[in-house]
Formats: structure tokens, C-alpha cells, sequence
């Protein structure tokens, strides 16, 4: 294995008396030390070389990334220290036993290089790797997938082990959105610092991240190079081992999602969605965010609510988060669901930040994209009528979504008779309100005295007013088509209404 300048010197630094000087790479470059013993003037690149200094050269040809450890110190090193790196031993010491010294910290790394490619050779198991690894670095090691659920376990840890959505806040606070960056970085969360590398397949997407905890044990500069050496390897044992970031739920979520989306389904998928189909009940939960300042990454709302959710599926589209929840395990003694599943989507729509909406129960899975349209029908329709509330069911909000469906483009003013139009114009003016009169009305199925307990005047007084109505607007109410008709115009004011107020709050909110 090649090492780097930072890693000899701090390798070097605890036996002796060293300082470091000069350009370097923290590129692992280097091989064995090789013993400088004649007067050659050529220092080759990437080459670690081992020198006194009486035995160095005045004038030297330094090639790139040359390190020369020197045991010694004087004014002759001024040719050097621009040009290459110098690791100066200043007190007297015994030059071979310096070279032992660093062959046995080549042989350190080549112990570790050999062990991690056997384990990847056979099996290639990142757990296998990762317990390899600890030992090494002296810290704990793990490896976590692109929803932020753990690979690989330590030793003792609980079988499951999660990232808390007020850490996950944390670690995107720290750095903008790392999950873009290559390389190893340093990251500081609730006063423990991690060094985090994540991790990429062969065409540039995010993987996972593979992170080291301080663990008492300070960061040192060279920590970087090895921790992206071992990144690289997890890399490659992923590659080999697709099955650890894929699985038949996994097949079963594609489905779903490409049936969200309309795309055709693969053999694969459909045999899959064949096996779900034994009488299970299943929602569709549409999830945005309620705070447009929340951090949490997508994939690691996906994964916290597979988690909270036995059988679930969940995946990003667009600004939301689709999620299809088995009902079954929710289910009381009676089949019936919603409690549960209202008490525990509250929890965890507290917990993201978030609004959602919640389709009918349904059964088979290949209608997956009429309970999605549910879902985002409940939320859009459920915002204009309870805008504080984050929980939407799609039979809630139903009614309003078939009012404006049916009103189409068109305002519900459009589908006025030039009666009706008289008659709201008159109740403008007028004291008395023929139109609420008759949205009570009909509300109350022609009913004249609960009509009249809800208006609080007399049954008599119902009945005259129904009579004018009627004759103003030259219609039966008898007529089922007549009452539907008015209906339908009478709500979708209601909801016109209701998103005006909804405008105006919002203007005044901006304001504040």
C-alpha cells in the first residue's frame, strides 16, 4: 500500500524529533523508503527517500511529489525545502534503525491493504470490512445508504440504530447539502466531530456515506487520505453486492413508483406485484413540506417513515414524498385503521415538518396512481378549507374536489342564470339573504324546521321565503336535477370564498 507525506511524518513523530517542511500531496503516492547513499543528483517522483544530511547533494534535480526524510539538520536543506518535502530528524539517529522503523510502518499498512482485498475478493461484505478497519483506526466506522439507514452494525450496538431527524437537522446545518461532495469531510455535530465520506456508483450517484466518530481520538491530516482510501474500497464491495442496496422491497417500491408516474412495468415488477395481492389494505400518503426552511433530505424522510411504517413504501416525486402504507398491522378487532394511523402520521409529520394527505383504502396495488391522485387531491383540497391542519383525508375533502372539478376553468359566476344573478345582487342590498336562506335549506333536505331552528325565525317565515325564491329563480325545488344544480353552484362559492380569505391571509401574513 502507498502512503503520503502527513502519514510518515506523524508515524515518524512518535519516536522522534521531527518537523515537516515543503510542498506535499496528501495523494497515497509513495512506496517503501529507499536508502540514499551515493551522490546521485536525481530524486525520482513519488519516491520516499531516507538520507543523513552530510550525504545530500548541494545541487539536487528534484522531480515531483519527492519526500526525503533526513535525519540532520543545516543550511544545505534550503536547496530542497521549496521543491520537495523534507521530514528533518534533528537529534542524532541511527540511520538504520530509522529505515526499520519505517519499513515496519509500510508493513503496518500492507498487513491492513492485504486484509481488506481478501475480504473483498471473497465476499466483499462491507461489515467484513468495516470490522477490519476498526481496529486500524482506533474509532468506530460506519456505513450508511443514500435514505440514511445503517449497513454495517458495531459490535455491542443495538440491531438497529437510526439517525434522529434533530441530528439529521444538524449535519445538514453543518455543511450545505454534502451529499453532492467527493472526498473526505469534516463534519461537527452536537459537539462530536465525524469525518464523513461519501460514497458513489460508477456514474456519479450518491450511494451512501461512510463516517468515523472522533471517539476521543482527534482527527489527524492524514486520516483524510485513508479514510477516501477505504471509502473507495466500500464503493467497489457495493458494486459487487447490489443486494445489499436492493431487495425485493426495493422491486416492489419501483413498481409503485412507476405506476405513479405511468411507466411501464418491468416482468420483474409485476410478478412482484402479484405476490402483494392477497387481501391486504393499503393507503397512499402524499407528504410536503409545511416549512419551506425544513433541511431533511428526502430520502431520509423515505427511510424514517419505512421505519415507522412495517410494510411500507415511500419515495420522492417532485416537491413530496409518496408513501404506501399495509393497513394491516394498524388494524383493530373491528378492521378499523384511521386511529392508528392518524395517531402515528401526527407523530411523524411533527417530527419532518410536513402536511399529508391520505387516499382511500384500497386493495389492489396496480391502482396505485388513483390512490396517489387521492392522496395530492386531499392536500390541495384540504389546504383551502383547514389551512392549519397537516393531516387531509381524501373522503374529507372529496365533495370539493368533485365542486371544482365540475366547475372546470370556469368561475362558479359563469354557470348563474340571469335570475340567480338578480338574486344575489338583491341580497347585497337587502337585509334578509334569500341565498343563505336556501343554502340552509338545502342542507337541511328541504327540511322547513330545521331551517328554521338554524336561521332562529319563524317556520312560517321558511316557507314564504322558499316560495320567493322559487318564484324568482322560476324553478321547482321539487326537481332532484333543479337541486343538484343549485348545490353544486351554491359550494363552489363557498370554496371561491373560502380561497379568497385564504389570499388574504397569506398577503397579510408576507406583510408581517
Amino acid at each position: 500500500m502507498k502512503l503520503n507525506a502527513d502519514i510518515v511524518y506523524s508515524a515518524l513523530k512518535e519516536r522522534y524529533s521531527v518537523r515537516m517542511i515543503g510542498p506535499k500531496t496528501t495523494q497515497l503516492t509513495i512506496s517503501r523508503p529507499e536508502l540514499y547513499l551515493d551522490n546521485d543528483l536525481t530524486f525520482l517522483t513519488n519516491h520516499l527517500y531516507l538520507a543523513t544530511i552530510d550525504h545530500l547533494p548541494l545541487h539536487p534535480k528534484l522531480q515531483k511529489n519527492v519526500v526525503i526524510v533526513v535525519i540532520g539538520d543545516g543550511a544545505r536543506l534550503s536547496h530542497y525545502q521549496e521543491k520537495c518535502c523534507l521530514l528533518i530528524i534533528r537529534e542524532k539517529a541511527d540511520f538504520f534503525s530509522v529505515n526499520q522503523y519505517l519499513c515496519h510502518l509500510f508493513d503496518h499498512y500492507y498487513d491492513w491493504e492485504k486484509q481488506l482485498f481478501d475480504i473483498f475478493l471473497q465476499s466483499a461484505d462491507p461489515q467484513e470490512i468495516v470490522d477490519c478497519s476498526v481496529s486500524f483506526f482506533h474509532r468506530p466506522i460506519h456505513v450508511i445508504d443514500a435514505s440514511f439507514h445503517f449497513l454495517t452494525q458495531l459490535q455491542g450496538a443495538p440491531d438497529e440504530i437510526r439517525v434522529e431527524p434533530e441530528q439529521m437537522s444538524e449535519y445538514l446545518a453543518s455543511f450545505e447539502m454534502i451529499t453532492d461532495k467527493h472526498g473526505a469531510v469534516l463534519l461537527e455535530i452536537s459537539n462530536a466531530r465525524y469525518l464523513c465520506v461519501n460514497l458513489f456508483n460508477q456514474v456519479n450517484q450518491y450511494i451512501g456515506c461512510m463516517y468515523l466518530e472522533e471517539n476521543g481520538r482527534p482527527f489527524r491530516e492524514e486520516d483524510n487520505a485513508l479514510a477516501e482510501f477505504l471509502g473507495k474500497l466500500l464503493e467497489r464491495a457495493l458494486e459487487r453486492n447490489p443486494s445489499i442496496l436492493t431487495g425485493e422491497q426495493a422491486t416492489l417500491k419501483n413498481a409503485l413508483e412507476n405506476l405513479v408516474n405511468e411507466y411501464p412495468l418491468t416482468a420483474n415488477q409485476k410478478w412482484q406485484l402479484n405476490l402483494t395481492r392477497d387481501g391486504q389494505r393499503y393507503v397512499c400518503i402524499s407528504m410536503h413540506s409545511a416549512n419551506r426552511l425544513s433541511r431533511l433530505p428526502r430520502e431520509y424522510i423515505c427511510r424514517t417513515f419505512e421505519e415507522k411504517f412495517k410494510d411500507s413504501c415511500s419515495f420522492p416525486k417532485e416537491n413530496a414524498i409518496i408513501c404506501f402504507v399495509n393497513t394491516t398491522d394498524l388494524m383493530n378487532a373491528q378492521g378499523e385503521y384511521h386511529a392508528a394511523l392518524n395517531r402515528k402520521l401526527k407523530q411523524f409529520l411533527t417530527e419532518t415538518s410536513g402536511i399529508a394527505g391520505v387516499s382511500n383504502g384500497f386493495s389492489d396495488l396496480e391502482t396505485a396512481r388513483i390512490a396517489y391522485i387521492q392522496a395530492e387531491s386531499a392536500i390541495e383540497n384540504g389546504s383551502i378549507t383547514a389551512p392549519d391542519t397537516d393531516l387531509f383525508y381524501f373522503s374529507t375533502y372529496a365533495l370539493i374536489g368533485m365542486i371544482i372539478n365540475s366547475t372546470g376553468d370556469l368561475p362558479a359566476e359563469a354557470y348563474f342564470s340571469e335570475r340567480l344573478q338578480k338574486l344575489i345582487k338583491h341580497d347585497k342590498d337587502a337585509p334578509v339573504s334569500y341565498l343563505e336562506t336556501l343554502r340552509v335549506f338545502l342542507g337541511n333536505s328541504m327540511s322547513y324546521s330545521k331551517t328554521a331552528n338554524d336561521l332562529y325565525i319563524h317556520r312560517s317565515t321558511v316557507i314564504d321565503r322558499i316560495s320567493r325564491i322559487e318564484r324568482e329563480l322560476n324553478v321547482d325545488l321539487k326537481d332532484p336535477d333543479t337541486r343538484l344544480q343549485l348545490e353544486i353552484i351554491l359550494k363552489a362559492l363557498e370554496i371561491e370564498d373560502m380561497v379568497r380569505q385564504e389570499k388574504k391571509s397569506s398577503k397579510e401574513m408576507d406583510k408581517i
